[in-house]
């Protein structure tokens, strides 16, 4: 059974963050820094330039000083997390094999990096994730099966299909809203591992979705939730989902 483990780096979690604000955004930039507390200023120069070593190098002197102010809260939201998915990682992994089905996970482990302003899940080939620290653990540690279930999602087409039927953002849509009705939709889930979260269980998931970091995507969330509803098995449901989402234009889902 797979495993999940917790870790700090600081070069990686510089790579990720440049990655991160370097690449599309359908949350926006100007949301992830409001909502991150990203220094505007800092960012607004990292992306008027053009050399990634210039841009790097302005991302490593800011972050540097971050670290300085939030190391020890890093660890301890690492030891914190831990000890939480000591005793939550059989039951995931059981459940997740229930409800999706005995497709394997692709890795023994996965490690999630204690990051400094994002989270991040794997769109496949990789065992790599990432949690922003600012989360309250104790609270909100599905995000972590959130993105989890994300990645395996990723995990599920690359074994179900020889070649990816649409393009990685179809299929980033998909995971999200999947990781949305599973961590929060779920009964199963929410009982056995996450019960605070029961609030959101009843509220139609567009409204959910449209409250969310991709509030484009609810209207697509609604439909993929009815085949969900109805869906014969697992595997029936991404075949489904996949059939719809594919004649949705990829700049809409990037939110370009």
């Amino acid at each position: 059974m797979a495993r999940i483990k917790f870790y700090i780096d600081y070069d990686e979690d510089l790579e990720n963050i440049l990655f991160r604000l370097t690449s599309v955004d359908p949350a926006g930039l100007d949301y992830r820094v409001k909502k991150k507390g990203l220094d505007k200023q800092v960012v607004e120069s990292i992306l008027a330039e053009e050399d990634f070593g210039k841009q790097e190098q302005i991302l490593d002197e800011y972050l540097r000083e971050v670290y300085k102010d939030i190391r020890a809260d890093l660890e301890k939201v690492e030891l914190v997390y831990e000890d939480i998915w000591q005793d939550k990682e059989d039951d995931f992994f059981k459940l997740s094999t229930e409800i999706m089905g005995d497709l394997p996970w692709d890795y023994d482990n996965y490690f999630f990096l204690i990051s400094a302003f994002y989270s991040m899940a794997s769109w496949g080939g990789t065992n790599q994730l990432a949690v922003w620290y600012k989360r309250e653990p104790r609270k909100h540690y599905y995000m972590n099966g959130y993105e989890l279930i994300l990645s395996h999602f990723f995990e599920t087409v690359d074994r179900l299909y020889d070649k990816r039927p649409v393009s990685d953002w179809h299929i980033w849509a998909l995971a999200e809203i999947t990781a949305h009705i599973l961590t929060l939709k779920e009964e199963k889930m929410i009982s056995s591992l996450w019960p605070q979260m029961n609030t959101l269980i009843d509220t139609p998931i567009e409204d959910d979705i449209s409250k969310g970091s991709y509030p484009h995507l609810a209207d697509h969330a609604k439909k993929v939730w009815q085949i969900y509803q109805n869906r014969k098995g697992y595997d029936d449901y991404v075949n489904q989902s996949i059939d719809y989402i594919k004649d949705a234009s990829k700049e809409s889902l990037k939110r370009e």
